[in-house]
């Protein structure tokens, strides 16, 4: 890559621009390091190669006598979920997460398709991403709200820490995970609503 394109790689304020409605890997790639404490170092010749190397602190050792075991969250009954991601391999996780726990899954592939399926059917939640092609997440969750206010609207998203650390919650959206997400996470946003 060029060395304006590699600067422009390192910078996480242009890193942060929508291109054609979806971010950019790298202003999700910054994101993560952000929450981390980590970096990342960029070296290219333009016509050679590329190395990107990602750079996280170790992790503290903590001193303990004792590791107590971990707190499982369960919701408490089998829910109906509608997932809008554009993402097949996200889709495809969350349907093994949501299956594992009983719950009736669905997916779609963007905002619009979502729904769709959301008018013609009965769902307890909407978990969907926020940067998604034809309507993005933001946009749903005010869609689902007019239709059905009482349905539960989860937002995944890569800048999910930044947005709860900036108490920023978009209109029509009930909770936010962060994208990387956890079967864990999961289990708290849904037992929560």
């Amino acid at each position: 890559m060029s060395e304006s394109v590699r600067i422009r790689c390192l910078d996480p304020n242009a890193c942060l621009v929508p291109k054609n409605g979806r971010l950019g890997g790298y202003g999700i790639v910054h994101g993560i390091l952000d929450r981390h404490g980590g970096k990342i170092e960029i070296q290219s010749e333009e016509g050679k190669g590329t190395r990107v190397v990602i750079i996280l602190p170790a992790a503290a050792k903590k001193e303990t006598t004792a590791v107590a075991p971990a707190k499982i969250v369960e919701t408490k009954k089998s829910l109906r979920i509608l997932i809008a991601d554009d993402e097949p391999m996200i889709r495809e996780v969350l349907e093994m997460y949501l299956s594992e726990d009983n719950h009736t899954v669905e997916s779609a592939a963007d905002g619009r398709e979502a729904l769709e399926k959301f008018k013609k059917g009965n769902y307890d939640i909407v978990l969907t991403d926020r940067s998604m092609p034809e309507m993005n997440g933001d946009e749903l969750a005010v869609a689902v709200k007019q239709h059905r206010p009482n349905v539960p609207v989860v937002l995944l998203t890569g800048f999910g820490e930044l947005m709860k650390a900036d108490g920023e919650k978009p209109e029509g959206v009930d909770a936010i995970i962060s994208k990387p997400f956890t079967l864990d996470s999961l289990r708290g946003a849904l037992a929560n609503l």
